[in-house]
């Protein structure tokens, strides 16, 4: 039956992942049904298949539908106008499943790349192993590029309350390269391994793909997808080791002219070890995990103070707004009742004068005013991310402390 290599070993089973940004966003991407009924044939090859960027429901339907006979057990997280993008398939029951909106989303000067609407975010599900082999929790996120200081900030303690003795896996599209200190909270912080560490190849931006274009800062394309894994043993559970990785969906789809996404997909076969007692390492803090969260915390700090310039600015110009459509609307009631302007204007330019001019204003002011709302939502996550960031500093030097003496 296809899908089903799993093979038997005496020591270990094995796993197949595959995450991959399928790119659905309609009236935007393009050949989204083909590409999707293409992506479900690949799927049912796999064990678990993270995807991001499944935007409508019609859509994570239609691929739940094609693929149940070989991974009956999925999971999507509908949230926003448009949704947030993430789903979760697999071959193993899903025993519990979590999400988490990011507080902070969009930038406000920016509504092109639509987070506006969406719910970006992560999901998580808790999948039973065969063979009594325990559990695993899975994370699929994505992260927006603009404000992926606080949203890692956020990954990092939704991840802290779900995951707790059980290996962990954390795919995604995390707009952000390794060479970025938001990679380093991933590796050093929570310390999961990078399953493509030996051989880090460009996910995204690729030359070949007809759907991207590679940027003169980096023709060769970028690697902002990912597959993260905890490599470390758990008491009575399983733990997980690479076995092979590569690229895949990549290149055009046989037979057609345009490729599956605009980004790679990446796959990874793990060892599952069975439950034994083994060496915990969550407890070792590093300086360099402890720089990491200083970085982060400092981009937050960077990023909320202009955001209360803006919060700032918004409340005097929805002030003022609000003073002139009162002036409007006593000027216009005014003129109204003086017989020479009555007089010379027509009940049909009386009628359009008395309500567009006042309704224009009442729009831009509810416009400002809602925007208002958004700035201090937006703060308001930024200053908890900022906090809790620092509480995870200040704990873990106590930690560094005791750990010294």
């Amino acid at each position: 039956m296809r899908g089903r290599r799993l093979k038997m070993a005496t020591e270990h089973e094995e796993i197949k992942i595959l995450t991959l940004n399928a790119w659905g966003l309609h009236y935007f991407a393009k050949n989204i049904k083909e590409r999707f009924d293409h992506i479900a044939d690949e799927m049912i090859i796999y064990d678990i298949v993270c995807l991001q960027e499944v935007w409508s429901d019609s859509d994570y339907r239609m691929l739940s539908d094609s693929v149940r006979s070989e991974l009956p057990y999925s999971t999507h997280y509908p949230s926003g106008i448009i949704g947030s993008g993430l789903c979760i398939f697999s071959r193993y029951p899903i025993m519990n499943v979590f999400h988490h909106e990011y507080r902070v989303t969009h930038t406000l000067k920016n509504f092109s790349d639509g987070e506006k609407f969406a719910k970006k975010g992560v999901l998580a599900a808790r999948i039973e192993l065969p063979l009594s082999l325990g559990f695993i929790t899975v994370f699929n996120t994505h992260i927006n590029y603009g404000r992926r200081n606080n949203q890692f900030a956020e990954l990092m303690q939704f991840m802290s309350n779900i995951a707790h003795n059980s290996p962990v896996i954390l795919c995604g599209d995390f707009n952000t390269e390794a060479n970025h200190h938001c990679y380093s909270v991933i590796t050093k912080v929570l310390k999961l391994s990078d399953a493509f560490i030996d051989d880090p190849q460009p996910t995204c931006d690729l030359p070949g793909n007809l759907y991207s274009k590679s940027k003169p800062s980096c023709p060769t394309g970028k690697r902002l997808d990912y597959i993260f894994y905890s490599s470390e043993a758990f008491d009575n559970n399983c733990s997980l080791e690479v076995k092979s990785h590569r690229l895949s969906l990549s290149g055009n789809i046989p037979t057609k002219g345009f490729p599956y996404s605009d980004h790679e997909g990446l796959e990874v076969v793990f060892n599952i070890i069975p439950p034994k007692t083994g060496p915990f390492l969550h407890d070792v803090i590093t300086e360099d995990s402890l720089r990491s969260l200083d970085a982060m915390a400092d981009e937050i700090n960077n990023e909320l103070v202009p955001l209360q310039r803006i919060y700032e600015s918004k409340n005097k110009h929805l002030m003022l707004l609000w003073i002139l459509l009162v002036l409007v609307s006593l000027a216009v009631s005014v003129l109204m009742v003086l017989p020479s302007v009555y007089n010379g204007l027509s009940s049909w330019y009386l009628q359009i004068l008395c309500s567009l001019i006042p309704s224009a204003s009442w729009m831009i002011s509810m416009f400002i005013f809602f925007h208002t709302l958004d700035s201090v939502h937006m703060m308001r996550g930024m200053i908890a991310n900022y906090r809790q960031v620092n509480l995870l500093i200040d704990h873990n030097r106590n930690k560094q402390k005791r750990n010294n003496y």
